[in-house]
């Protein structure tokens, strides 16, 4: 582990959660468990109907705690997060799921070459927590012209090898503070999906790059905050989100091939309504309708679904 001075450069780790109480609580066991040794934690509270936050913070006092009044989706929740370790003169912040599991090593690893690139946004290897062995993402990459963002997963011979990415997932990203001034926060009109692939690719157009570090181990139980929501909800961030993604990053010859893809996609769901009432009646095929005309409009930010709340559980204390 690299030292400034015989100093540890701090970091600041951020624990974002909605719903997932028992995720959380063992996600913050595994960072007070973190061999690191100036590593402070922050649980974001985004907005949980069971105030999850309070729970933790009597469980854990070591960890700060930020209660957010409203959910305003995962990038909302990270950027209370990244500011909170700017008001505190934090040397790097760590942004996690709730739903993953870090390995003792794995601040370290991520200073270790963070430090070493005199700035970079760097990702640790993401393994499966229910699969051993499994890896479910060492980077990102975007197929063109479609514009897809894809995880590099377990099949690549090079998932030992650091190297940089196009992105990386926002399930585990760790970003000198310092560069935010340059970068900037997530934007949170995705509310929630692509937000971390906006962040990589402003951060590369700013001349930040974007590096996987395989020393580095987090266990992540994917989609488990997904199975919390309304699937027309997921069906609606992904494809809105999708064309802001497009629109932002792919450039001139991207846009007009997005712009072309749009006219005939909307002129195949005018004539499917048209002719075909009982897509009228499907809510999953009107999800997409409606994220292709919020995009039109320009709106933004929560999906126009009602997402089911949380059980409620006997170790969960509602104030």
């Amino acid at each position: 582990m690299l030292e400034r001075s015989g100093v540890a450069p701090s970091v600041g780790a951020v624990v974002v959660t909605w719903s997932g109480l028992d995720h959380a609580r063992e996600c913050l066991r595994s960072l007070l468990r973190s061999h690191y040794p100036d590593l402070r934690v922050c649980l974001v509270d985004n907005g949980s109907p069971l105030n999850i936050g309070r729970t933790l913070a009597a469980e854990f006092p070591p960890v700060e705690v930020i209660r957010l009044e409203d959910n305003g989706g995962y990038a909302a929740g990270c950027n209370a997060g990244l500011r909170w370790a700017q008001d505190r003169g934090i040397d790097y912040a760590l942004l996690l799921n709730d739903d993953t599991i870090a390995d003792p090593g794995m601040v370290s690893a991520l200073v270790d070459r963070a430090h070493s690139l005199g700035g970079a946004i760097v990702a640790p290897k993401i393994l499966h927590s229910s699969e051993a062995g499994a890896v479910w993402s060492t980077g990102g990459r975007i197929r063109r012209p479609w514009f897809k963002a894809d995880h590099i997963a377990s099949d690549v011979a090079d998932s030992d090898e650091a190297r940089q990415v196009e992105w990386a997932s926002g399930c585990a990203l760790m970003v000198p503070v310092p560069l935010l001034s340059r970068v900037g926060v997530l934007d949170e009109r995705y509310f929630l999906y692509l937000e971390d692939v906006d962040w990589c690719l402003r951060a590369l157009r700013h001349g930040v790059p974007v590096w996987y570090e395989p020393a580095a181990k987090l266990w992540h139980e994917v989609s488990s905050s997904v199975d919390d929501l309304d699937n027309r909800s997921v069906r609606y961030y992904s494809y809105r989100n999708h064309y802001l993604l497009a629109f932002t990053h792919s450039g001139w010859v991207g846009r007009f091939w997005f712009s072309l893809h749009f006219t005939i996609t909307w002129a195949k769901i005018a004539a499917r309504t048209a002719f075909f009432p009982r897509y009228r009646r499907d809510g999953w095929y009107h999800a997409r309708t409606r994220a292709m005309f919020d995009f039109l409009r320009g709106r933004f930010g929560r999906a126009p679904y009602d997402d089911p709340e949380p059980a409620m559980t006997s170790e969960v204390r509602v104030a």
